[in-house]
């Protein structure tokens, strides 16, 4: 098991972006290097919290994972890393024909500038997890949209084992009932899931869309269905 948390930077940088900025890179590529030497990890969680992490200081991560055939669970929390989207999410979605074994997948992209081309990536990849049954999936205030929430969907569709699902769709204005309707249709058509937490922003836009999602309830046997 392997855990790390970045936070911020010493202090003497904080005020200078840029110097900042290098103070991460220096970190994640650390990091990286670290993670290559553990080819029988099973379980990783990283957690990235901070305005001065990019784009640029994930490859490096990335490709260490590609050399860790063990892996079983994989954490990656970017919760509040604004300058964090898209690209890195296509990197992450690159993995996944590279971990085999993975079981339990958690990514966290809540407050980041991920839009629905990154949301397209990982939905075009998903379904290469063969293994994996258990999946966490937080897309909290970004950018998502009703096309991006469909592809969604159909990647989720495409996980063969899938069985527990745990998804963060808060504060996404551009999400509206036509694709929470499709979100619904998966919930009661994919026969592997037993355990289901959905947290969904109800208003005037996604009103019809939440009251299907809540009648799955009603036509699933599910052990476990939550909507918040």
């Amino acid at each position: 098991f392997f855990f790390l948390m970045i936070r911020r930077p010493p202090r003497s940088t904080q005020s200078r972006s840029s110097a900042a900025s290098d103070v991460y890179k220096r970190q994640v590529l650390s990091l990286s290097q670290a993670l290559s030497s553990f080819r029988r990890l099973e379980e990783i969680k990283i957690k990235l919290k901070s305005n001065h992490i990019t784009d640029e200081g994930v490859p490096a991560l990335v490709s260490s994972l590609t050399r860790l055939p063990s892996l079983t669970t994989l954490s990656l929390d970017f919760e509040s890393c604004r300058r964090i989207g898209d690209n890195t999410m296509s990197e992450i979605s690159a993995l996944f024909s590279h971990l085999r074994l993975l079981s339990s997948l958690t990514l966290s992209f809540g407050r980041t500038s991920l839009t629905d081309t990154g949301n397209s990536e990982f939905a075009k990849e998903v379904g290469n997890l063969i293994q994996l049954s258990n999946l966490e999936y937080s897309v909290e205030r970004t950018e998502l949209s009703d096309r991006g929430l469909a592809k969604l969907v159909m990647g989720l569709s495409s996980i063969p084992k899938l069985s527990k699902l745990r998804l963060q769709i808060r504060n996404c204005d551009a999400v509206k009932d036509k694709s929470l309707i499709k979100l619904a249709n998966f919930l009661l058509s994919k026969t592997s899931l037993r355990d289901v937490f959905l947290a969904i922003t109800r208003s005037e836009n996604t009103k019809d869309g939440c009251a299907k999602v809540l009648t799955v309830a009603d036509q699933r046997l599910f052990d476990s269905f939550s909507v918040e």
